[in-house]
């Protein structure tokens, strides 16, 4: 009897906590199926205030600008089930729950290695880990009362990005952190810009100061962006600024109402953010995928070739490898093509020689410096790895040999 009494209790507990992870599973699920996008404009280099919601604009009391970083989506919550708090993690297609009171890493531990070899498992553990490491660090007290605010406000996710050294994009990362933008609510709509950054500070969310644009290692990782309040009049130097910024993806500028509700929102891109991006898609279709295919003579075979959408050498029914200078000279001549077209940046028309030159030297500067020493497909891997991942820090290092990107014409070569 008391065996079976045991046994009894035992698949109790078992079935309690399936329904338990099936119901969480469940609430984030269909919590993140609510979640809208408001809709989205671009700026044209004519006339900003005419083309950024123009009614909402007019109508609006003020302009909150905030910096956007340039790492991979993260989402964060918290609820409680049965008086037993739990935290939610997680990005696009991810979701990770825990008790609040351990850390993540006991259930969702991060890689060892953190590299190119974990880019694709490694950001739910690597937001849990922050997220929680900042939530533990609070007294108990204060995790009490962040709970009950998040809960008693009817919010649903707290939305950042992380930000990881070894899986860049357009803007180089030197430290691991984790960047909070806005809170959602129960519709999964953006609440006011004033209650959100409130709500962090109530929380002591550090916030980066002007000045301090770049996050460098033993800043705190949990961290809020940096923003700023202006005026209405003031919304086209708002773009000016954000777009001849050096050191930041952009801004999203939030037009609000008196009350501070948000009437419309637009990201603005910077300039190097735009040309720069326009230089790695047209070397990733042009030079890198090709290589990645095996389909540029010389160099190591690391893949098949494509049946398709393959690059041709001068001879259209040669099917075997492209010599490496044949592949350059096409690629250079698309990138004059692509630059030409940026015409949404200010300064296309006078600029975009510069910026496709810039874009040559570069793709030389890559062949020479890091595809000329490959001996192996081990080396073929890494370098193409490296472009996927670090392009933005091998930018910069290309850039402290041979110069910085000019984006406008106002400035000095």
């Amino acid at each position: 009897l008391i065996i079976f009494s045991s046994c009894c209790l035992f698949l109790s507990s078992l079935v309690h906590l399936f329904f338990l992870i099936l119901y969480l599973h469940f609430y984030f699920f269909f919590f993140f199926l609510m979640i809208r996008r408001p809709p989205r404009s671009t700026l044209s280099s004519s006339s900003a205030a005419s083309d950024v919601y123009k009614r909402q604009v007019e109508d609006a009391h003020h302009l909150v600008v905030t910096r956007k970083s340039n790492g991979e989506n993260a989402k964060m919550s918290m609820v409680r089930v049965d008086g037993v708090a739990y935290l939610l993690a997680g990005s696009k297609n991810t979701c990770l729950i825990w008790p609040a009171e351990s850390p993540s890493t006991e259930y969702y531990p991060t890689p060892e290695k953190q590299s190119t070899e974990t880019l694709g498992i490694d950001i739910g553990p690597y937001t849990a880990k922050l997220f929680s490491d900042w939530f533990l660090g609070k007294g108990e007290q204060e995790r009490e009362q962040l709970f009950a605010e998040f809960v008693e406000r009817g919010f649903s996710t707290i939305m950042g990005e992380l930000n990881r050294p070894w899986g860049e994009h357009l803007v180089p990362i030197h430290a691991l952190y984790l960047e909070v933008y806005t809170v959602l609510n129960a519709d999964g709509l953006p609440i006011p810009p004033a209650q959100t950054f409130a709500f962090f500070e109530t929380h002591q969310i550090e916030a980066p100061a002007a000045h301090e644009p770049v996050v460098m290692p033993g800043d705190a990782p949990f961290r809020q962006v940096w923003y700023q309040v202006r005026g209405v009049a003031e919304l086209e130097q708002a773009v000016w600024s954000a777009r001849v910024d050096r050191l930041n993806e952009g801004v999203v500028i939030y037009a609000c109402a008196e009350d501070d509700s948000v009437l419309g929102l637009v990201k603005i891109k910077t300039n190097e953010y735009v040309i720069k991006r326009r230089l790695r898609e047209t070397l990733k279709g042009r030079l890198i995928a090709p290589l990645a295919h095996s389909e540029i003579e010389g160099f190591p075979v690391v893949g098949k070739m494509r049946t398709s959408n393959r690059i041709r050498g001068e001879d259209p029914e040669d099917d075997g490898p492209v010599p490496l200078e044949q592949v350059l000279t096409k690629l250079e001549a698309l990138l004059k093509r692509n630059m030409a077209r940026l015409s949404h940046v200010p300064g296309c028309d006078e600029m975009h020689g510069v910026w496709s030159g810039f874009g040559i030297v570069f793709s030389r500067w890559w062949v020479k410096s890091r595809l000329e020493p490959v001996q192996d497909e081990d080396g073929m891997r890494r370098i193409l790895a490296e472009y996927e991942n670090r392009f933005a820090s091998m930018v910069a290092e290309f850039e402290a040999e041979c110069g910085a990107l000019q984006t406008e014409p106002s400035q000095e070569v």
